[in-house]
Order: structure tokens, then C-alpha cells, then sequence
């Protein structure tokens, strides 16, 4: 432990880099959503968060808006994104954070997982007030075993995680935000993607509706659907 403590207080973190905008596409719809996460992040009763649901619903869209937007709050020293996906492991995702800290070579020196563990905590810690962003968790994840210093309303942090699972958002303790997208809202987003040869012909609108409720509010497959009628002039469609 006495080695822990040691290389804990040699660590050079940088001074404040908030981060770096990812790329992102047109955010259509998922407003009421988008500006719910907005709200329990900056609430401070609310340190914790899990958007979650099935594939395709736009989860990470929605969170990577929200990132961008976070880089341009002030009230964060940090903003950290890591994608976790489905066949992560624990010391990857240590590695990962620490490099999003641009602290990774403080971590690579050590091979002890608890140690690692202690030590990217103290990064964490040394870090300030931080939103850490994981998205696509699959599995429960130990906070402790990763060495993510549990955010609460004291230390002024927050975790905020996309899932598919339930399970994991329950047993991790986030408050759940379920990722839904209205009829109309789908519409708009298929409407905005096919394109005015389609649009403008106000006859098949009643089809349209159709198309979208057998898309069952899935954004990408609207996306792929309109995609193949983008464009299309034959009048009996």
C-alpha cells in the first residue's frame, strides 16, 4: 500500500483539458429525452444516470450531443468519454480512461490490477469535478475494482452510461432514462432523410406512416429504409 501511496502522490496530471468534441449527425427528435439527461446531470441530487435501450433507438447520438454540449459548460473540469462495448475487460477500460486523462503512461508502469486500480482513482480524483461518459455497457461494472471514485453530490461528479440492459443500470444504482422516440418525431427524422421527390407528394403520406410503424421507431432503420427511396421518381410507390 505504502507503494500505491507513492506513486499516487508523484502523479503529474496536466492542468484542466475539458476535451475535445466528438463528430456527431443531425440530432432529429429524441428532444424530450436529450433535454431530460441534460436536466439529471445538472442536478446535484442525481450523480448517477443510465439511458438505456434496445439497439438502434439512437442512444449514443443522443449522448454524444450531449457531450459537445458539457464541453461548453463551465461548471466541469472534465468531460470523458469511452466507449465500453460488449467484449471489454477491466484493464482495457483502465487504460482507457487514463488515456482520455492523458495520464495513461502513470498506469502502464504498474501491472497489479488493485494497484491500477488505486492509482487511476487518484487520477480520477486529481482530475476535478468530471462527467465520465461510458457508453454501450453491457455488463455490471464494479466501480471499485475499475478505480472510478463513486460521483456524488459532495465530490460533484457524474457517471452517466448507455445500456441495452436493464439489469445493469438497476444493480449499478443509476437513475434510469429510457430511450423512446415518438411516432412524429420518427416521421420527421424519415421525412427529413427520403428527400422532396417523396415528400412532396402528399398522397402517400398516409403510406408513410405505415413505412414508419413498421420501423418501430427505430432510427436506423428508418435511416436505411428512407435511404432506399431517397431520390425515387416512380409514381405508383
Amino acid at each position: 500500500m505504502m507503494y500505491v501511496r507513492y506513486l499516487c502522490q508523484s502523479l503529474v496530471i496536466d492542468g484542466p483539458s475539458v476535451g475535445l468534441p466528438l463528430p456527431t449527425s443531425e440530432l432529429v427528435g429524441a428532444k424530450a429525452v436529450r433535454d431530460e439527461i441534460w436536466q439529471f446531470i445538472m442536478q446535484e441530487e442525481v450523480s448517477m444516470i443510465g439511458v438505456w435501450g434496445v439497439g438502434g433507438l439512437g442512444k449514443t447520438t443522443i449522448i454524444m450531443h450531449i457531450h459537445n454540449d458539457l464541453l461548453k459548460e463551465s461548471r466541469f473540469d472534465k468531460v470523458i468519454w469511452v466507449t465500453v462495448s460488449k467484449d471489454f475487460n477491466v484493464t482495457k477500460l483502465k487504460d482507457d480512461i487514463a488515456s482520455q486523462l492523458d495520464s495513461k503512461e502513470n498506469l502502464v508502469r504498474e501491472k497489479e490490477e488493485v494497484r491500477r486500480a488505486a492509482i487511476l482513482s487518484e487520477m480520477m480524483k486529481k482530475t476535478g469535478k468530471h462527467v465520465l461518459i461510458l457508453d454501450d455497457v453491457w455488463d455490471i461494472l464494479s466501480l471499485e475494482e475499475v478505480g472510478i471514485p463513486k460521483p456524488s453530490s459532495s465530490n460533484g461528479c457524474k457517471l452517466v452510461l448507455t445500456t441495452r440492459s436493464r439489469q445493469v443500470y438497476k444493480l449499478m444504482g443509476c437513475r434510469d432514462i429510457p430511450v423512446t422516440l415518438l411516432l412524429e418525431e420518427v416521421l420527421l427524422l424519415f421525412l427529413n432523410k427520403v428527400g422532396p421527390n417523396i415528400t412532396q407528394r402528399k398522397a402517400i403520406m398516409p403510406t408513410l406512416r405505415l413505412v414508419v410503424n413498421e420501423c418501430a421507431c427505430f432510427p436506423l432503420t428508418i435511416v436505411v429504409v428512407a435511404g432506399t427511396l431517397k431520390g425515387e421518381d416512380d409514381p405508383h410507390i
